[in-house]
């Protein structure tokens, strides 16, 4: 048992000397920046979620849970495409704000 704890403290202090040296080497990210390469391949997507193929992916996945139902009944699927419709008509708007937000 002593062993095993020394093992772990020798173990934590080598994590904790790698995390500093990283801490220590790093360099600054820019990955908030903005870079319109992939911005036409985004507008497109998202386009898609708002509008009409959104529609498409809700109905197609609630048709799934009714047929689902019929079979045999079971809230998950129901509940399943319900969260699918959600987050195909909310999700870009959400990800959205999260990437835009200013600090």
């Amino acid at each position: 048992m002593k062993s095993l704890i020394i093992k772990n403290k020798n173990f934590l202090l080598f994590m904790g000397i790698l995390i500093c040296i990283q801490l220590l080497l790093t360099e600054y990210s820019y990955a908030g920046t903005e870079d319109a390469t992939m911005q036409p391949i985004l507008t497109k997507l998202t386009d898609w979620l708002k509008g009409t193929m959104g529609k498409i992916i809700a109905v197609t996945a609630l048709i799934f849970a009714v047929i689902g139902g019929a079979i045999k009944f079971n809230p998950g699927l129901i509940g399943g495409a319900l969260g699918v419709a959600i987050i195909a008509g909310l999700g870009p708007t959400v990800i959205d704000g999260l990437f835009s937000a200013t600090i």
